[in-house]
């Protein structure tokens, strides 16, 4: 072999290899590029994804709070439902037993008030009487 032809050899190899090197590397380039752009836009999608599903998470804690205030006014107008059926036989068998307390205690009392008149009087009749007899 000739080492003209060496040369030219090694020459024309070196500058192909370089050629298909820059186009390889120019491609990688672009990929590279390419991928950091549908990087940053899928990024951009979570970010987008995550302040909705942020923003679902509120409401739906919203939803529920005013779903279980409900559900507790509910129950709590059916409880108080049941203690007034359950409680106003008791209010008015308590009201009858008073009033039935309080006639017997104004039924006892007359007598008293009666005697205690008659005694008051018996006393000022009895008082008027010892002092006509000293001076018989």
């Amino acid at each position: 072999m000739n080492p003209l032809s060496l040369a030219i050899g090694l020459a024309l190899g070196l500058i192909i290899g370089w050629l298909l090197a820059a186009r390889r590397t120019q491609a990688d380039r672009e990929a590279r590029v390419a991928a950091e752009t549908r990087l940053e836009g899928l990024q951009e999608q979570l970010a987008a994804q995550q302040s909705l599903l942020e923003a679902a998470k509120a409401q739906l804690s919203d939803s529920f709070k005013a779903l279980s205030l409900d559900a507790l006014q509910a129950n709590s107008r059916t409880f108080e439902d049941r203690t007034r059926q359950t409680l106003e036989p008791l209010q008015e068998a308590l009201r009858r037993y008073e009033d039935h307390v309080h006639a017997i205690e104004q039924a006892a009392s007359a007598p008293t008030e009666r005697w205690s008149s008659r005694s008051a009087s018996l006393r000022r009749a009895s008082s008027g009487c010892s002092r006509r007899r000293t001076t018989w």
